[in-house]
């Protein structure tokens, strides 16, 4: 593998579904295994895709838990270069994070402080 710029990431999908970018890794170099962990990670987003489409939040009307949680993740999906499936709930639900000063405040950070020099 050759050397890479600071912005190459590679997209991961960790074993409890948390979609993450490496920096050591080119994207370039693995679209089968990216894509392969972004369908996986879909096929979760998709139970919550149902839920978010009986409910207001994950686990009811309520904001709970659950959200905060399952918001980090969604703050990642959202915001790196990958082709996403269609997830007509998703989509408002995490419209409504964005929208919430905590969130934004906390979780809607830059991604530099995540890159190895």
């Amino acid at each position: 593998m050759g050397r890479m710029g600071k912005d190459q990431h590679c997209i991961i999908l960790h074993r409890t579904g948390v979609l993450a970018s490496h920096p050591h890794l080119s994207s370039r170099a693995q679209p089968a295994r990216i894509r392969a962990a972004v369908t996986a990670l879909e096929h979760k987003l998709a139970i919550a895709e149902a839920q978010l489409g009986r409910n207001k939040f994950l686990a009811g009307n309520s904001f709970c838990l659950a959200d905060v949680q399952f918001g980090h993740i969604l703050h990642r999906y959202y915001n790196i270069e990958i082709t996403r499936r269609a997830l007509p709930n998703l989509v408002p639900y995490y419209g409504g994070l964005t929208q919430r000063r905590a969130y934004r405040d906390h979780v809607m950070l830059g991604y530099d402080d995540l890159r190895v020099s």
